[in-house]
Parts: C-alpha cells; structure tokens; sequence
C-alpha cells in the first residue's frame, strides 16, 4: 500500500469516528432473579434502582403466575403506589420492559416514564385473559442519551423483562485506529 494510500485510509477512518450515528448501541438485559428476595436500594448491572420510600419500596421476586405477559421474576412496588427510579452508570439511548398495574380488572391504565433530560412518555396496561392485572410493554427509542428515569403511575407497579440501550465505544475505536495509522505512515 503507497504511502499516499495509508494516510488516505487512515484520514477516512477517522472522519468515519467523528460522523457515526449514536445508533452503534448494544443492549443490556437486566435479570432480575440475581436480585430474587431483595428490596429497593438494589443494583444491577450498574442500573441503581430505588424509590423516595426506600428502604424497602419496591421488592424482586417471583412472577407467581400473576401475570401472563411478565418474565419470571418481576419488581413490584407491593400493592402501594410508589415512584420507581433508575440511574444508569453509564448514558443509556433506549428503555424497554414488560409491566403491570395494580388495578384490578382495569383497562387504559397508564404509567409515565421520565428521564433526566426532560424526555417524558406514556404506556398503557391492558387486561390480558383472565389476569387481574393490566399488563403492557413499554419502549422508549432514541430520546438522546439520559442516566436515569423515574416511572410513575396512579396505581402499584410492576415491571419485568428490562432491557436498555447504551452507545458503544466502537467509534472511539475506529478513531483511534485511525490515529494509530497516520502514526504507523509518519514513522515509515
């Protein structure tokens, strides 16, 4: 390869760095059965999750089959309404989990999720078959990047099956070999 070349590729690498789309995320799943019998304070994964009535808010633990549409473990406000929030270690571009909402037989019930930035959305909780609860998924997609939300509701919450979205480092990479082969070039 002509010098010319090396440094033609290694000006092309960087300015590809520069430009990516913040759409180079990599999901993270949050299992919630690592944390099976404890209460709110509790982290995973770097995600802190908490309420303004901790100790002891919210509690993860089995599904129980109460809820159909909901993974095996669940996190659950107990009956009581409370505000759930989440803060993230590091900025996160996407949220998504699986929920229900303590009223029984209810239809159209909603719960708000709210990220530090001011970015604010609704989810709506169905009846599904014969389960008491309305249940429903919720997905926040490219709201920018956030560190944490705060999830609210008129009735208990329950969520399960969290997922969430974080930028990788992949441009940085690229850049730095970029940089690496106009060095590797200058050197020759």
């Amino acid at each position: 390869m002509s010098r010319r070349s090396s440094i033609a590729a290694a000006i092309a690498a960087c300015a590809v760095a520069v430009s990516a789309p913040a759409s180079f995320a990599a999901p993270i799943a949050y299992d919630f059965s690592t944390v099976s019998g404890q209460s709110t304070p509790a982290s995973i994964k770097g995600a802190t999750f908490g309420s303004p009535g901790d100790p002891g808010a919210f509690t993860f633990g089995p599904n129980g089959g109460l809820f159909t549409d909901l993974g095996a473990t669940v996190l659950s406000s107990g009956g009581l309404v409370e505000t759930l929030t989440i803060s993230f270690a590091r900025l996160q571009t996407g949220l998504a989990f699986d929920f229900a909402l303590g009223d029984f037989l209810g239809n159209g019930d909603t719960l708000t999720v709210q990220t530090n930035t001011g970015v604010s959305m609704t989810g709506t909780a169905n009846a599904v078959g014969g389960d008491l609860f309305p249940e429903g998924s919720f997905d926040l997609s490219d709201p920018g990047q956030f560190s944490s939300v705060t999830i609210t509701s008129s009735f208990p919450i329950v969520i399960a099956d969290m997922t969430t979205t974080a930028p990788e480092p992949a441009s940085l990479a690229l850049f730095g070999a970029g940089i690496i082969g106009l060095l590797a070039v200058r050197r020759r």
